[in-house]
């Protein structure tokens, strides 16, 4: 991006900001039914839509996950879909994406997702690969070569990722000397690649069936991943991400450490070929390009 603003000084110059939006910008990607020229998260996107075009200003949509997953959905094509959770949360979280469908379904302009799991999830939406800077990530460090391997878990969301079926497994692991579990909390983005460059093998989530950014950070580097990516793999089934359901995921590690540790080692090398194919700077440019009509 070439300017970045943050929450607090778009909400102080929001006047100047939303002038400025609608005399210089010529498209607008309006990301989880946000706002550009409100508040973030207004709820007018129909609105604010019509007041773009009518602008000249050419629009698209985004959505990158829990924002737009439908719950009917994903409980068929998952078995562990956290969506079927009762409470506040689940309920906001399933009614959010269910306003997110609807204004999704009277569009006509570009769609985008950001992970392939959610085509599904979407009609005509297109895939807007995430951007993975590979040079970050890109380690000599060797992995599985320790006989105790580190394993990292790094919940943005442990709700979401299902961090109470992941912790319970790993800490058994650890207390049996199997592996060295380490959960990163609060860590920030520009330190992630230090931890993930010591770690051998990276435990995302076990209850989405798609692929995010940790995932994709850790493939960068080569890291060995673990994750629930069924529905990924439908779109992408070379994804170097070994598919891992709770029920999974004590004897994935365990073979890992003692019967299959080449064949894994051999596995996570195919993790920075991967990103390069797939996540590049130049490819998310090139879909923006074709679908925004600029070239």
């Amino acid at each position: 991006a070439d300017i970045n603003i943050g929450a607090h000084a778009y909400a102080g110059n929001l006047r100047s900001w939303k002038n400025r939006v609608m005399s210089r910008v010529t498209h607008v990607i309006l990301e989880s039914g946000g706002s550009v020229t409100g508040n973030f998260l207004s709820g007018k996107s129909e609105r604010e839509i019509r007041k773009l075009k009518n602008t000249g200003i050419d629009v698209a949509l985004l959505f990158h996950g829990s924002d737009i997953r439908q719950a009917a959905l994903h409980q068929r094509t998952v078995a562990d879909s956290p969506l079927t959770e009762s409470g506040a949360y689940w309920d906001a979280v399933r009614r959010n994406a269910e306003l997110n469908l609807h204004l999704a379904q009277s569009f006509d302009g570009p769609i985008f997702v950001s992970t392939p799991g959610l085509l599904a999830h979407v009609p005509h939406s297109i895939w807007l690969p995430l951007v993975i800077d590979s040079n970050r990530f890109s380690y000599d460090h060797p992995v599985l070569e320790r006989k105790r391997p580190i394993v990292i878990h790094a919940p943005s969301n442990p709700q979401m990722k299902g961090t109470a079926k992941i912790e319970p497994i790993l800490e058994k692991l650890d207390s049996e000397g199997i592996i060295e579990y380490q959960r990163l909390s609060n860590i920030p983005h520009a330190k992630m690649p230090d931890f993930i460059a010591t770690a051998d093998i990276v435990v995302d989530q076990v209850v989405l069936g798609d692929y995010g950014v940790l995932q994709c950070e850790a493939m960068a580097a080569g890291r060995l991943v673990l994750a629930s990516v069924n529905v990924a793999q439908e779109f992408v089934p070379d994804l170097p991400v070994i598919h891992t359901t709770a029920s999974t995921l004590e004897g994935l590690i365990r073979d890992a450490v003692t019967r299959r540790r080449d064949e894994f080692i051999e596995f996570a090398s195919k993790g920075p070929g991967y990103i390069r194919a797939h996540h590049s700077p130049t490819t998310a440019a090139k879909i923006l390009a074709e679908n925004l009509h600029l070239i």
